[in-house]
């Protein structure tokens, strides 16, 4: 499993997040070679898509914290927007005004891969991926680097998985998708209880629930456009089976189960006792959490596992009706990105990729 191409989130160990070990017997001898040619890369770390909102955000943390502990360097398309993204560093953190910066086009995979026979980890921030990803992390495993995404275009990890596995396993490269808000809260938080309950309680889990509170957060303009290419490329038939399986990526390793999806209704969840609604992020969370227990076998999950993620809403009727409300808004928002009159009218009036 430490070899398989959809490694649980918590197995990445990237940006802060924990390192578990899982024992591998199977590792290919091809992953000790290239450890060993990675090491000898100019670059650990190379941020792809350096200038767009999130890419700015993950070099602010470099710089933060791993500048001089790190050696990484920024990349994407654009040299004057990575200049500007290096000197708005520097402003802060003079130390990274000569960080280097490597120039190539996405939909140049030559050029793609020159960049990353560079380094031992790409973080690939460019969406949305299904345009812009195929050749990153296809020229990722190529040249034995290592992946993570902040992806939740659902039906293009999918491809990916099925394209990309069976090379990366053979060459010992991890590629982990959905590595941003779609799915590392849901994905990590799902293991930490799981875990805890199996260590403090002698107990697997059969159902656990991930309840969205209050809180203050915004939408992208990447994470928009990204919503809205799937609307206008995926099949209709790809997106049925991605809206109504649970194990739409854990069932490409042959898994299957019970689960359901969250419905898109009002539900009373008897255990946590609340009413809730629908959360337009499960729709990616919960299939990333599946696929981890898929790819975790000896881990604390329940051979039936259950994963429910929703938006709490409270008791009683203030409850009901407040649910009702974020259903009814959850369907109008999916509506407006299916028809492409409504799309093109959002796209006039909501934030724009990079911002």
């Amino acid at each position: 499993p430490a070899h398989s191409l959809e490694l649980p989130q918590a197995l990445s160990g990237i940006a802060g997040r924990p390192h578990i070990r899982v024992p591998s017997t199977d590792a290919p001898q091809s992953s000790m070679a290239a450890s060993v040619q990675a090491s000898t890369r100019p670059f650990q770390v190379v941020v792809w898509g350096a200038s767009g909102f999130t890419g700015r955000l993950v070099c602010e943390h470099l710089a933060t914290s791993y500048q001089g502990r790190v050696k990484w360097a920024i990349a994407g398309r654009d040299v004057r927007k990575l200049e500007g993204v290096r000197e708005e560093l520097a402003r802060n953190h003079p130390a990274v005004k000569d960080i280097p910066i490597l120039v190539a086009d996405a939909n140049d995979s030559v050029a793609v891969g020159k960049v990353l026979s560079q380094t031992q980890c790409v973080l690939a921030l460019v969406g949305p991926f299904a345009l812009h990803g195929s050749n990153v992390v296809e020229q990722a495993v190529e040249q034995g680097t290592h992946y993570a995404d902040i992806t939740g275009e659902i039906p293009w990890v999918k491809r990916s998985m099925e394209k990309h596995h069976a090379k990366a396993k053979a060459k010992g490269v991890k590629v982990v998708h959905c590595c941003g808000y779609d799915s590392v809260p849901s994905d990590l938080g799902t293991l930490m209880m799981v875990e805890h309950c199996q260590k403090k309680l002698k107990k697997k889990v059969s159902q656990m629930y991930c309840l969205i509170g209050k809180g203050k957060a915004g939408i992208s303009g990447g994470t928009i456009a990204s919503g809205m290419n799937i609307f206008e490329t995926e099949k209709s038939a790809d997106l049925a089976a991605m809206g109504s399986d649970a194990y739409y990526l854990a069932g490409v390793h042959g898994r299957k189960g019970s689960d359901k999806p969250a419905p898109f209704t009002p539900k009373y969840l008897p255990e946590p006792k609340t009413w809730a609604g629908p959360f337009v992020m499960e729709g990616c969370n919960a299939k990333i959490v599946h696929l981890s227990n898929t790819l975790y076998p000896q881990g604390p999950y329940s051979q039936d596992f259950k994963y429910c993620e929703m938006l709490e809403t409270g008791q009683g009727w203030s409850g009901w009706l407040a649910a009702s409300a974020v259903s009814m808004a959850t369907l109008g928002i999916g509506a407006s990105f299916a028809f492409s009159p409504t799309r093109s009218l959002l796209k006039r009036v909501l934030p724009a990729p990079g911002t």
